[in-house]
């Protein structure tokens, strides 16, 4: 199941809500008190109330007791929005002092990179030289230098140099190429950064904030003991994982669910693509220091596999064909993103932690399927779609199953209304020339034609040889053709019997399997035919 939430592109709004995705909202984030804050809808409960009391009572605006509660009201909601807001700030504040997991603060983007001096002098890059990288012509990130390089005599490169961001946040990651130096070092030649900046981040947002929080509480020990506990911990106290799925009882080195204690945790980042070998270290290394004694934890990568998707859909009267097929093809490449596509069967929350259990006994294990219901609904809600005619997946109008439970899709070949193969109309009999062009009268000849002609050939079509003269026959030149390919056929002919008047110029064509219709695409072919 993916969390792709087509109504956000689609051209219609959706037929019903998705009450899946509002319990992945309830279940993966921190839900506020439900307090009125609103000072009409607090003078109307209050007008309501006392109309309900006293018989007759209505509010009218000149009246002294409706001025009261409208100016009551006004005090009431200013101070029922400060107390909606402190549960929350209890709530952070817990996590804070109490729990020790305050929020994530902002960090700068790292890197390496590669000095070229203008001659091979040698020189010195000081800690904290600064340098930029460029984000677009005129916006230049600022980036220094982490410790002193040295290009020793007779040499110009100094390479793996590591700086990070002057300033920070995520704004600095995905920079990569040639660099400028902003500090006034005249002998710097060129500057290269060959691999991307990464690890940039913004600082939490306080609702992103009780929202982790909200998803750590259930593992508010720092120890995990329920399946759900190991991902819970992997999402929220490691920066980089934005998926955790907890296999129960499975161990991928023996492809078993019946191990006991054990957890194979699939992690990966947000958009569904692997953790960099250092974070997969950071999981291992917090899940041994936190898990019980004689717990075995493993920590994989999610398996990935292409998915091609055909359809064909009959947008509504006077839409763009193309522009209807390209939204759809956009919306099917999105549901088909590894990052919103779900793994686990316990909740539909992604960010509250996935479990996969064992299978039941006797039942198969389970494995990752792309529904085709799934995206005709899908393709039916997009941009200017009527209806869906049909869908294929992997080239079959159903549903597709993966290897296994922790497989994830991405988008193949996705292809929209393709075009008809034109019509290749009747079969090709078309004979250029027959070897020998001479037929014995009488005999067994194996004969060679050349043109073009159907494969597989179709079964008992005959070739017929009868004399110009269109005299009778004792028995018909009607032999059928056997080996054959697209430009050569052979028959053995077995000749025409003892009648002398049928010598001479014969024509030659191809029967169908009636031994009457004459499928041959051209004119009877000239041939001889002598005593033999």
């Amino acid at each position: 199941m993916s969390f792709f939430d087509p109504s956000l592109s689609a051209g219609e709004p959706p037929e019903m809500e998705n009450d899946n995705l509002l319990l992945a909202a309830q279940e993966s984030g921190y839900i506020a008190p439900d307090v009125e804050g609103d000072q009409d809808a607090i003078a109307q409960q209050v007008f309501v109330n006392l109309a309900a009391r006293v018989n007759g009572w209505q509010s009218h605006d000149g009246n002294l007791d409706t001025w009261l509660i409208e100016a009551f009201s006004e005090v009431g909601a200013e101070i029922r929005s400060l107390a909606a807001d402190v549960p929350a700030s209890i709530f952070g504040t817990y996590g804070t002092r109490v729990l020790g997991v305050p929020p994530r603060l902002a960090t700068g983007a790292s890197g390496t990179a590669s000095f070229t001096a203008q001659d091979d002098a040698g020189y010195t890059l000081d800690t904290g030289t600064t340098f930029g990288l460029s984000r677009s012509g005129n916006d230049v990130v600022a980036f220094q230098t982490l410790q002193e390089a040295t290009i020793a005599p007779g040499d110009t490169l100094v390479a793996d140099v590591p700086f990070t961001a002057v300033e920070v946040g995520a704004a600095s990651n995905g920079l990569v190429g040639v660099g400028q130096m902003l500090d006034p070092v005249t002998w710097v030649a060129a500057i290269n950064v060959p691999i991307a900046t990464t690890g940039g981040q913004d600082a939490e947002l306080p609702d992103d904030y009780v929202d982790r929080l909200s998803n750590l509480f259930p593992a508010v020990g720092l120890r995990p003991v329920l399946p759900q506990d190991f991902a819970i911990l992997a999402l929220q106290l490691i920066p980089g994982v934005g998926r955790a799925v907890a296999m129960n009882l499975y161990d991928p080195d023996t492809d078993t669910w019946d191990n006991v204690r054990t957890v194979t945790l699939v992690i990966a980042q947000a958009d569904g693509t692997p953790c960099s070998a250092t974070v997969k270290a950071q999981v291992e290394a917090l899940l041994e220091a936190l898990r019980e004694v004689n717990w075995v934890v493993h920590v994989i990568d999610p398996l990935y596999q292409p998915v091609d998707v055909t359809f064909v859909v009959t947008p509504y009267a006077g839409q763009d064909l193309a522009t209807v097929v390209a939204a759809c093809v956009a919306n099917v490449t999105s549901y088909l993103s590894p990052g919103a596509y779900r793994l686990g069967e316990l909740s539909p929350a992604i960010a509250g932690g996935e479990v996969i259990y064992p299978p039941a006994n006797g039942t198969e294990a389970r494995r990752q399927v792309v529904r085709v219901n799934e995206l005709i609904s899908l393709l039916d809600r997009s941009l200017g779609v009527d209806y869906v005619n049909t869908v294929e997946i992997n080239g079959v109008a159903g549903d597709f199953a993966f290897g296994n439970a922790y497989t994830l899709p991405t988008a193949g070949t996705i292809v929209g209304n393709p075009a008809s193969d034109p019509d290749p109309g009747p079969p090709v009999f078309r004979i250029d020339s027959i070897t020998p062009a001479d037929l014995p009268f009488n005999g067994n000849t194996i004969l060679t034609l050349t043109g073009e002609f159907p494969v597989p050939f179709p079964a008992d079509y005959q070739l017929m040889v009868e004399p110009e003269n269109d005299k009778p026959m004792a028995s018909p030149g009607a032999t059928p053709i056997t080996g054959q390919s697209a430009t050569t056929a052979t028959v053995m002919h077995g000749g025409f019997g003892a009648r002398d008047s049928c010598l001479g110029p014969a024509l030659a064509w191809i029967l169908a399997d009636d031994w009457t219709t004459v499928v041959s695409n051209q004119a009877p072919l000239t041939i001889t035919t002598y005593p033999g």
